[in-house]
């Protein structure tokens, strides 16, 4: 059989499968034209199935805008048995917040968070340290008589429980809060008996949101960043930073659960609110930032030759080199010289978290992707020794295309993607770190 939007390479053999399964299984082509290929089908005296396709490509045709997933399902139990369905499951249908069809019910809900971050980057010492105003929205029908922050850093404790044990000791004490409150109540983090440290969770207790009303939280911290057991993120050299998993985040109340109270223990990763975001991170004068969300304040930050290349990047379908070897070779600064450090300002709305990637000396590409209708910034920021990155942009720009025209055809929901040299493969709104 010849599949119309899909041909496949090689043969691919199966056994132990009923004739009448495999009936089903062709029934669940009808709208396929077949043709060309031969299909064998040989019946053992054990009534199995030995069937083999012979079929020539495994090419995608790009002016189709669907994919052909193709599902075998041989068990015929599957088909007749009914399906269990969890009781949390159960009262969510009953109060109307989930569907049968999957789709949100008539009166679904989410929570969600404002965040507004500052954060300082010391490369030298590898210490973050942060502050964060956070307004919760408590949009459930629940009064809220705690709350769940997640403490990502504290993974990297001594003592934390952790997937898989890590190389050696980074000296880590995990995220330090230095000051917290929430609504008009302070509390002390080392002390107070309503705050309660699970892990990496930490459970605000007494305190009231009514449904439909909102509460404000303020915290500080500090961490250092992990060298040898960064998980998704870390120092990579003595410039180059990748940060994820950093500020203190609320976790997840929905309709199934209640509070999210999974752990964090290296391999799982975010289940979040959809946020806004609005971050300012000082750097040493000398580092860029490149981050989820889009930049407030270019014009504080670059000089004018650097600012007038990444005004270009930004409406050019071809790539511009913003930051190229002779600009960070010419002994002239490529940023703002003014004070030693620089605060690079963002904002983001309705993500699901916020990174960012810094380094000193790095090389940056940036153009526009077409994503069908709508404008996106695509750049790369890497070493100048990383060979294989100096294509990455055009890449990355004609992945976003492809993505939002043809496979599988749905627009690009952000306005910007940077893919970032460094490791350990965190993709993240906004921002690939490879």
């Amino acid at each position: 059989y010849r599949l119309n939007s899909i041909s496949i390479l090689g043969k691919w053999r199966k056994k132990r499968a009923e004739v009448e399964q495999f009936h089903f299984f062709l029934q669940l082509f009808n709208r396929i034209n077949f043709s060309d290929h031969d299909l064998k089908i040989i019946v053992s005296p054990k009534k199995n199935l030995l069937y083999d396709f012979d079929i020539k490509y495994l090419m995608l045709m790009l002016n189709k805008k669907y994919i052909l997933i193709l599902v075998l399902l041989f068990q015929g139990a599957v088909f007749s048995q009914s399906v269990y369905v969890p009781l949390e499951f159960q009262a969510a249908y009953e109060d109307g917040t989930r569907s049968l069809d999957g789709k949100p019910g008539a009166d679904y809900w989410q929570n969600h968070s404002d965040y507004k971050i500052s954060v300082k980057l010391d490369p030298v010492t590898g210490m973050l340290t942060g502050s964060a105003s956070i307004i919760y929205y408590n949009s459930s029908p629940d009064t809220l008589d705690k709350l769940v922050l997640r403490l990502y850093p504290n993974i990297y404790k001594r003592d934390a429980m952790r997937d898989f044990p890590f190389k050696s000791d980074d000296g880590q004490n995990g995220m330090i809060l230095t000051s917290i409150s929430a609504g008009k109540k302070n509390y002390d983090p080392k002390t107070d008996t309503s705050l309660e440290n699970t892990g990496t969770n930490l459970v605000i207790k007494n305190i009231t949101i009514n449904p439909g009303k909102q509460t404000t939280i303020n915290v500080s911290w500090e961490f250092k960043i992990p060298r040898e057991n960064g998980i998704r993120m870390g120092q990579y050299d003595t410039t180059v930073f990748f940060i994820a998993y950093w500020y203190p985040q609320i976790a997840v109340y929905d309709d199934i659960d209640g509070w999210d109270m999974t752990e964090y223990t290296g391999n799982a990763e975010f289940y979040n609110d959809f946020n806004n975001y609005e971050v300012k991170i000082s750097v040493p004068n000398n580092y860029c930032v490149w981050a989820a969300g889009e930049l407030q304040n270019p014009e504080e930050l670059f000089i004018p030759r650097i600012l007038s290349k990444y005004a270009e990047a930004n409406t050019s379908f071809k790539t511009i080199n913003i930051i190229s070897e002779q600009d960070n070779s010419s002994g002239t600064p490529v940023f703002n010289t003014t004070a030693e450090t620089n605060t690079w300002h963002f904002t983001a709305k309705g993500i699901p978290d916020f990174t960012f990637g810094t380094a000193a000396n790095y090389l940056w590409d940036g153009r526009l992707s077409d994503a069908g209708g709508k404008k996106v910034f695509v750049s790369a920021a890497y070493k100048p020794a990383s060979i294989a990155f100096y294509e990455v942009c055009d890449i990355a720009a004609k992945t976003v295309e492809f993505a939002s025209k043809d496979l599988p055809g749905i627009m690009f929901p952000y306005p910007k993607i940077t893919v970032f040299d460094g490791k350990g493969g965190m993709e993240s709104p906004m921002m690939v770190n490879m």
